[in-house]
């Protein structure tokens, strides 16, 4: 009986202070990697922490083949955060990778298409989606 009526007094003053319950976040976006040649291209989705972004997301590794060595990164694309909005939900994770030429073609989960150059290392847009009329939150940076 006292537990009940503790469990009745702690919902009340959550309920009566206007908590919502805590929402689960989603899980982690799956592994995007691409072999070509003697490299690896693989998308980190942990940018905040391996190097310093604003949000994350946008950052494709490339290692060498068979030391599996780091050679370099590149920032395809910087995201715009809202100070308003929770963090982790303005995350924007590479979704897909392909070749064209000698170009990395890099989706995102938004749909926004960029072109990496993988000799210059040069980076241009092939496609941003709009999404209810606002435009993308992903841009070159």
């Amino acid at each position: 009986m006292k537990t009940t009526r503790w469990v009745a007094a702690i919902a009340a003053v959550f309920f009566g202070l206007g908590v919502e319950p805590v929402h689960a976040k989603r899980g982690a976006p799956r592994d995007v990697q691409l072999e070509r040649g003697s490299r690896v291209y693989r998308a980190n989705h942990w940018t905040v922490a391996n190097y310093g972004t604003k949000a994350n997301g946008g950052v494709v590794e490339t290692f060498d083949r068979k030391s599996n060595k780091l050679l370099t990164w590149t920032q395809v694309y910087c995201i715009q955060v809202d100070s308003s909005l929770e963090g982790d939900s303005q995350d924007v994770f590479i979704v897909a990778f392909g070749f064209q030429g000698h170009s990395l073609i890099v989706t995102d989960e938004l749909g926004d298409v960029f072109e990496l150059d993988v000799q210059t290392k040069r980076v241009s847009v092939k496609t941003l989606v709009s999404v209810g009329g606002r435009p993308s939150r992903v841009r070159l940076c």
